[in-house]
C-alpha cells in the first residue's frame, strides 16, 4: 500500500478516519519499515513535525495555513513515520 498516494485522497473526517486504520495496517504489517516503530517515538518524531511546519511550508515557498485541513493531519501523522 503506498500510503504517499493515499493521503493525496484525504479531504474529511471520514477520509482520515479511513487514512488512520491504512497507517495502523502498515505497521501491522511492516510493509516499509518505520523509522519510530514505538508509541514514544512515534509521539516524538510527531511533535517535531508539528514544530517544523512553518519553516516546511517555508521551504515550500508557501504560509502555513491557519486552519489546518484533514489533509494536512493525514500528511503529518505519515511524516512522523520516518521523521528522524
Amino acid at each position: 500500500m503506498d500510503l504517499y498516494k493515499k493521503v493525496d485522497n484525504v479531504q474529511t473526517r471520514e477520509d482520515l478516519a479511513k487514512f488512520l486504520l491504512m497507517l495502523l495496517q502498515d505497521f501491522q504489517e511492516q510493509s516499509c519499515p518505520w523509522e519510530n516503530p514505538t508509541l514514544e517515538s512515534y509521539l516524538e518524531a510527531l511533535a517535531a513535525v508539528v514544530d517544523g511546519l512553518d519553516a516546511r511550508f517555508a521551504n515550500l515557498g508557501t504560509q502555513l495555513p491557519s486552519q489546518p485541513t484533514w489533509q494536512l493531519v493525514a500528511d503529518i501523522l505519515l511524516t512522523a513515520i520516518t521523521y528522524e
